[in-house]
């Protein structure tokens, strides 16, 4: 019997409740998981819900992408004391979310589960474990789509379903992370406010599909020679003959025969007349606007040059993961930290590995700053994966560079005429 099983934590103490087991509930399904297995449809007749969502490519890429980068950025615990910070080294918090959230997973697998539900949902789920002492234990993600908030007076309950049955969980056994909301309390992801967009974008896929596998020809008509009538058993039989004979990627390039005078027609224009090309790039940039992730970051690399990546990598910094970092902080620093080490405590993500430039820029960079005292010599060998050396962890500065007031306030002297 494993620990999980068992219900012990890995620090050995037993926690306070079993982890539910995360399972698709198809024998007892929630309202959660009704609304996101049926989904919306947009006007096209398209279903959207998750698995169709990240059936679009560009919406796949998206979603891993946001999830990928932000499973592996460095996540720290600081204590601050007065005006110096150093990682809580030996805090349960720390550990958990550095290390093993839980015996099964690494902490690269819980963040990653967490990103993907924010990225497609705006809500991200995950129980979480405590031992007697009342502190982190363990933390288990869940799909979002089998966990399901009701607001009970001031605070929200928390329905979680499975195989197994319904359990509710109260706030303080879920850590929920939000992305945009209207109220603060629950998101609202794409699938739901863009399902248009999202549904154009898998008609016209579904509609390249289709052309192709009809050999890359438009849909064609058959008409009778004159003064021929066929019966609507006739007509049927030709139309499976026909079908049947040159319909599909194996039937390519195949010999057409018609007798009695019968002619076969276009009767719709092909993808290069419909802009097809054209609306199909327009609706992958817009996806990549929803998700704010840079198109070049999905392989579209139409408005993309090298003068320009760099910059929409620093936007992207900004704009996308530096807000939502920011949240995760905040969220963790509530769940996971006890009301009396949140004064002096707190979560941080370093981004400065996706704001890294070339060799060239970076040690221009660190070039000003070891001259101007800001950073010491180990520091700048630490944000190169390098060992410390001894006496390189004193500031310096140019000695051309002094107190601007204790300059002013030096007497004047003047050298003797000669």
């Amino acid at each position: 019997m494993t620990l999980r099983e068992a219900g012990v934590s890995q620090t050995g103490i037993r926690p306070r409740f079993a982890p539910i087991r995360n399972e698709s509930p198809l024998t007892n399904p929630g309202s959660e998981f009704l609304a996101a297995l049926m989904g919306s449809t947009g006007p096209l007749g398209a279903k959207v819900n998750e698995l169709t969502a990240l059936g679009v490519s560009t919406v796949y890429a998206c979603v891993h992408y946001i999830a990928q980068i932000v499973s592996t950025l460095p996540l720290e615990l600081y204590v601050q004391n007065g005006d110096s910070r150093t990682p809580a080294v030996g805090h349960p918090a720390r550990r958990v979310m550095r290390t093993r959230p839980n015996p099964i997973m690494v902490s690269s697998d819980v963040r990653y589960a967490l990103a993907f539900n924010q990225a497609l949902h705006h809500n991200a789920y995950a129980q979480l474990v405590y031992d007697r002492a009342g502190r982190i234990a363990e933390i288990y993600p869940l799909r979002t789509r089998n966990v399901s908030m009701t607001m009970r007076g001031n605070f929200p309950r928390y329905t979680v379903t499975s195989d197994s049955g319904s359990k509710e969980l109260g706030f303080d056994k879920i850590l929920h992370l939000r992305g945009m909301s209207p109220d603060g309390l629950k998101g609202q992801g794409p699938i739901s406010l863009c399902a248009n967009l999202i549904g154009l974008a898998q008609a016209l896929e579904d509609n390249s599909s289709r052309f192709f596998s009809n050999g890359s020809r438009p849909g064609m008509v058959y008409t009778a020679a004159p003064g021929v009538n066929l019966t609507e058993q006739q007509r049927n039989a030709l139309k499976d003959q026909l079908n049947s004979a040159y319909q599909g990627v194996d039937n390519f390039f195949r010999t057409m025969v018609l007798e009695g005078g019968g002619k076969m027609e276009m009767t719709r224009s092909a993808n290069d007349s419909s802009q097809f090309d054209e609306i199909a790039k327009r609706t992958h940039q817009q996806i990549c606007q929803v998700f704010g992730v840079p198109p070049h970051k999905v392989g579209i690399l139409d408005n993309a040059t090298f003068s320009n990546i760099e910059q929409q990598q620093i936007q992207a910094v900004q704009d996308l993961f530096l807000p939502w970092c920011k949240r995760w902080e905040e969220a963790f620093a509530g769940a996971l930290l006890l009301p009396s080490e949140q004064d002096n405590h707190y979560w941080k993500h370093n981004l400065n590995g996706l704001l890294r430039g070339d060799a060239a820029a970076r040690f221009s960079a660190y070039s000003t700053g070891l001259q101007n005292g800001i950073y010491s010599i180990n520091e700048v060998r630490g944000y190169e994966d390098l060992d410390p050396i001894e006496g390189g962890d004193t500031h310096v500065r140019q000695l051309n560079m002094a107190d601007i007031l204790a300059t002013a306030a030096a007497p004047a002297t003047m050298e003797p005429a000669v």
